[in-house]
């Protein structure tokens, strides 16, 4: 639903190519990939918007969480116009997440940092390889036979 409702809202087809938003499910996987936007699940049926890396404090039902993400990506978009930028990331902006956070009536008081679950060191362990994979993904050349 949230992809056909971003891709249904004629404005934001102005996002940029590399511009990135992410669901985390609360296992903080992927909350911490440095996402513009992020929804990372804190609470049964509570999500707390993440912009940038920092939690904006937001919290919302997933039945809300559509229209803020809406709500963000054009708040990024229309600031984007206001500073004349042409960045591709929400950080590039100045002062990014405080003041798309602004747009959207969150006062960036106290914004902290969030972070990714650490890894599994990469390394051998009782004769099993651990690797770093980014994303998940490895090609058939990148697997051993």
């Amino acid at each position: 639903m949230l992809d056909t409702v971003l891709c249904d809202t004629a404005g934001l087809a102005e996002l940029p190519g590399r511009f990135l938003l992410v669901v985390d499910d609360g296992r903080r996987d992927v909350i911490g990939l440095g996402a513009d936007i992020g929804l990372l699940s804190v609470a049964r049926d509570q999500l707390a918007l993440v912009l940038a890396g920092l939690d904006t404090g937001l919290r919302v039902r997933p039945d809300q969480a559509v229209d803020v993400v809406r709500g963000a990506a054009e708040a990024f978009l229309a600031e984007r116009a206001a500073q004349g930028s042409t960045a591709w990331r929400l950080a590039e902006l100045a002062d990014g997440p405080a003041a798309i956070g602004r747009r959207m009536g969150r006062p960036p008081a106290s914004m902290p940092r969030l972070s990714g679950r650490q890894p599994t060191p990469v390394g051998a362990y009782d004769g099993v390889s651990v690797v770093g994979v980014p994303l998940g993904r490895l090609d058939a050349e990148q697997v051993p036979r």
